[in-house]
């Protein structure tokens, strides 16, 4: 069911043993939505403070607390400002160098990796990502309206990914089975607790719901 509501803040749960520079991320929040999605896999370099730019996307650690944020560098003129793609507003405080675990600079999503960019293409894919990213069948929004009329309206494009899909069993780290849903080969959505998760941009062509009703 579509869904509304203020964006909670991107919260990176560190996936590997404890350490003051972690180098992978687990990915959770939607403030940096569609850029970053939940499950995403982030890749963090070390790199030199002044090397830092304004569209670069940085993991730092919040002040006063053990949790982990990522956003991407709005502005460098009085101190380290940073906001969430998806957010209207930067946030409320600076960033001091200490708190800085890194710079994105790769994201493993469903299996597929990509690179993070930074600098102006940055800069330009905030903006891309701050106006699209409204574009999501699970809003309840005029953008959510508008992407699911989108999505009814390539269904005839989808109808051959739905022939070709398959379901296929991989080992988890816990030991259980996950379920994946495949076209040629790759990953397009995964299985869990309340159906199928399809990622964005991919929502906007594939149908949840009627990946449940052929996985039955």
């Amino acid at each position: 069911m579509p869904t509304s509501g203020p964006l909670s803040t991107s919260r990176l749960i560190i996936d590997m043993q404890h350490t003051e520079q972690p180098r992978h991320l687990s990915y959770k929040g939607k403030s940096m939505w569609p850029c970053f999605q939940e499950g995403d896999i982030l890749e963090l370099t070390t790199v030199a403070i002044e090397s830092l730019q304004v569209g670069d996307c940085i993991s730092f650690r919040e002040i006063g607390g053990n949790s982990i944020l990522t956003h991407r560098i709005c502005s460098l003129r009085d101190g380290l400002q940073t906001r969430g793609d998806a957010r209207p507003f930067n946030d409320d405080c600076l960033v001091e160098p200490d708190r800085i675990l890194g710079k994105v600079t790769g994201c493993i999503r469903l299996g597929a990796q990509r690179s993070v960019c930074g600098g102006w293409q940055g800069r330009i894919l905030a903006i891309f990502y701050h106006y699209t990213g409204r574009i999501e069948p699970q809003r309840a929004s005029r953008g959510g309206c508008l992407a699911r009329s989108i999505r009814a309206g390539l269904q005839w494009r989808a109808r051959s990914l739905y022939q070709r899909g398959e379901i296929k069993s991989f080992p988890s780290t816990d030991g259980k089975l996950a379920e994946y849903w495949l076209v040629d080969g790759k990953i397009r959505s995964q299985r869990t607790g309340n159906g199928w998760h399809v990622p964005w941009p991919w929502s906007l062509l594939l149908d949840e719901t009627r990946l449940t009703r052929l996985s039955r």
